[in-house]
């Protein structure tokens, strides 16, 4: 429906539609699927057919921007540009209103730096960031109801339990500080605005932040709520998350 109603960016709008059907149509077999080997290899193909899908189209999109200055700057050199057609001779005045709009034209296009094919939707960079900073935000919250428990008459006071429970809100706070802390910087720049590439990069790196953070909360809640039980596999998960 965007497609058809924003002309200008009709070609992102339909490459990004064809994007997500893609990938519907590799996740939405893991509902039925019961083989191991079966969901790692639609989750890992899925995960990595949406990576080389979003820096394919990065990289095409500068290509083809690239390409487009190279044609600019060719056509001025070859004396095509709006100067040459403004200093052409004109014997009447509707030849003269047609010069003028042509260069009022070629400057509007010179201006805007793009064209209507190679046009994407502009992205509001402070809400998307509030938007990814709130989901780390509820992930590290989950970390932090992990180490709830419920203490009795035997658990008050300075014991083991309260001791990791203490560790674990420790490392949760830990990780917030580390996360937000360089927003602080006065030369700060977030790797949104720096480069495209940098800013997919940052996005991409959320999923196994997240992921990680998730495992370590599963864990630190075994390791806080039963110290005595804690088994090799739960200390691997916890050391690898972090």
């Amino acid at each position: 429906m965007y497609a058809h109603a924003l002309p200008r960016f009709r070609v992102a709008l339909l490459v990004q539609s064809v994007h997500q059907v893609i990938c519907f149509f590799i996740y939405f077999p893991l509902i039925f699927v019961r083989s191991t080997t079966a969901i790692v290899t639609l989750a890992s193909l899925g995960i990595a057919f949406d990576l080389l899908a979003r820096y394919t189209v990065g990289i095409a999109t500068v290509v083809t921007k690239r390409r487009e200055k190279k044609r600019q700057i060719d056509e001025e050199v070859n004396g095509t540009t709006c100067k040459e057609e403004e200093e052409s001779p004109s014997d009447s005045d509707s030849d003269g209103d047609k010069v003028i709009k042509e260069e009022a034209q070629c400057q509007f296009d010179k201006h805007r730096g793009d064209t209507m094919s190679t046009s994407m939707p502009a992205l509001n960079i402070e809400h998307f960031l509030e938007r990814t900073a709130a989901f780390v935000v509820i992930v590290l919250g989950e970390m932090v109801l992990s180490i709830m428990y419920h203490a009795t008459g035997s658990q008050i006071g300075f014991k083991r339990i309260y001791g990791n429970a203490i560790c674990g809100l420790m490392i949760a706070f830990n990780l917030c500080w580390l996360y937000f802390d360089a927003e602080c910087s006065r030369k700060f720049l977030h790797a949104i605005r720096r480069h495209w590439f940098s800013g997919l990069t940052f996005t991409t790196l959320h999923f196994p932040l997240c992921a990680s953070l998730i495992l370590v909360s599963a864990a630190m809640s075994q390791m806080t709520q039963h110290s005595d039980d804690v088994s090799s596999a739960l200390r691997w998960y916890f050391g690898g998350g972090l």
